[in-house]
C-alpha cells in the first residue's frame, strides 16, 4: 500500500478551556469520537489514532522563522492533533493497541501526516514544520503536553483527563 490518508477527519470535538488558556497560549480539550474516530492510515496500512482525551494548543509550530507561522496556521493540519497526543502520552494507538514511541518517531510520523492531510502540505512545508519541531519544540512538552502536566490516566481511557 503506497497511499496515506486520514479517515473520519471530523471524528473529534474541541472544547475551549478557559481555565487553562493564558495570554500567550489558547488551550483546547480534544475528545475523540468513539463511533467514528479520527485515524491516520500510513503507507503500510497501519491505522494510527490519538488518545481519547487530552489537552492541546493545536499546532504550536515554533515562531522561528517568523514566516512559518504565516503559512502554517495552528489549526491547518489534522496531523497536529495526533502529534500532540503522541507527545502527551509518549506514544499512539496503532491498529487499536497502544504503542510506546520515541519523540523522534512521533515527529517523523508528523511529516508523513502533513503530506497526507486533507489540506495537504507539500514536502517543503512538511520538512519545515518537522525541522522546527525537532530543533526548537517538543523536548519540553514530551510526555507532558501543552499544559506542562502529566496526565494521571496514561492512556486517556477514562474519559476526560485529570491532571496531576
Amino acid at each position: 500500500m503506497e497511499t496515506m490518508s486520514f479517515e473520519n477527519p471530523g471524528g473529534f470535538d474541541l472544547h475551549y478551556s478557559s481555565d487553562l488558556t493564558t495570554a500567550w497560549k489558547t488551550i483546547y480539550r480534544f475528545e475523540l469520537c468513539r463511533r467514528t474516530p479520527l485515524s491516520f492510515v500510513d503507507r503500510h496500512g497501519a491505522r494510527w489514532q490519538p488518545n481519547r482525551s487530552f489537552y492541546t494548543d493545536q499546532g504550536s509550530v515554533p515562531r522561528f522563522p517568523p514566516f512559518l507561522r504565516l503559512i502554517v496556521p495552528k489549526d491547518r493540519f489534522l496531523a497536529f492533533y495526533i502529534h500532540d497526543s503522541g507527545y502527551v502520552f509518549g506514544g499512539l494507538y496503532v491498529d487499536g493497541k497502544f504503542r510506546n514511541m520515541t519523540r523522534k518517531a512521533v515527529d517523523d510520523l508528523l511529516y508523513d501526516m502533513i503530506l497526507a492531510d486533507p489540506k495537504p502540505g507539500n514536502r517543503a512545508v512538511a520538512y519545515a514544520v518537522w525541522m522546527q519541531v525537532r530543533l526548537y519544540g517538543g523536548w519540553c512538552g514530551w510526555k507532558r503536553g501543552d499544559i506542562g502536566k502529566r496526565p494521571i490516566d496514561p492512556h486517556g481511557m477514562g474519559g476526560v483527563l485529570k491532571m496531576a
